[in-house]
């Protein structure tokens, strides 16, 4: 039967310095979700129609619960 040896040393180092990275990565991302929402909200609010205004200031955004895994930004109209 043969039988060889893995060193995992460098694996193993190499994966602890990714969590960093991610960590970085994941508040990268939340900044961009949020930049990118508050743009596409500008950009509702300056296409929507003036003649009552009411569109326009109903417009408004919010961030959903985020993890590692989910960066969320939600734009909506409220309605009444």
């Amino acid at each position: 039967m043969n039988s060889f040896k893995v060193d995992a040393s460098e694996l193993t180092a190499f994966a602890d310095s990714l969590e960093p990275k991610t960590e970085v990565a994941v508040i990268l991302i939340r900044g961009a979700v949020r930049k990118t929402t508050a743009d596409t909200a500008a950009d509702a609010k300056a296409n929507a129609p003036a003649d009552t205004a009411f569109l326009r200031s109903s417009i408004q955004t919010s961030s959903a619960e985020s993890n590692a895994q989910v960066a969320q930004g939600v734009v909506q109209a409220r309605s009444s």
